[in-house]
């Protein structure tokens, strides 16, 4: 009875060779696993809140990832994700907030998925998962960004003053 609903679709990284696999894989399948399979391609803002609200899971096994927003969507929406232990996951996420898997390990991926629908630890990772999300909201981000940004400038500028003391550089 399970669903599988693969959302999105859109990316700036390449993903047609593994997403043609997938297709083909597909394909070999019968009617009634393929049925169990829905790509939504793009959606809606409101669209994928709604998935995150109807998901009981969320797999991120993802080979190659350019951030995994997709990772801090579930855990905001207070949704157990199993996720690649690779970067960038492992960059942000850990074993108290989210199930890292090897995603080229069926058995792995099995296992995880199968953990994270269990109600063992599900209550803590989903706490867990709620906070560790709110430290990336888009204020906090941008405030990083620019704290970054003003730190940068200023260590240009200070490269500059010491170059144009020592007669290396422009006033």
């Amino acid at each position: 009875q399970a669903r599988w609903v693969v959302v999105g679709g859109a990316s700036i990284l390449d993903h047609s060779a593994y997403r043609g696999e997938f297709e083909r894989r597909l394909l070999s399948y019968g009617a009634d696993d393929q049925r169990a399979v829905v790509c939504t391609g793009v959606l809606s803002e409101a669209q994928i809140t709604a998935c995150y609200a109807l998901a009981d899971v969320v797999a991120a096994p993802s080979l190659r990832e350019g951030f995994g927003l997709c990772a801090l969507e579930a855990l905001a929406a207070g949704v157990p994700l199993v996720a690649s232990a690779r970067a960038p996951f492992t960059e942000y996420l850990d074993a108290d907030n989210a199930i890292l898997v090897d995603p080229e390990n069926t058995e792995e991926l099995t296992a995880g998925l199968r953990r994270a629908l269990s109600f063992d630890g599900r209550a803590e990772r989903v706490q867990s998962g709620l906070l560790r999300a709110r430290r990336f909201r888009w204020s906090n981000v941008a405030a990083e960004h620019q704290r970054l940004y003003e730190a940068l400038l200023e260590r240009g500028l200070r490269e500059q003053l010491v170059e144009v003391r020592e007669g290396r550089g422009r006033a």
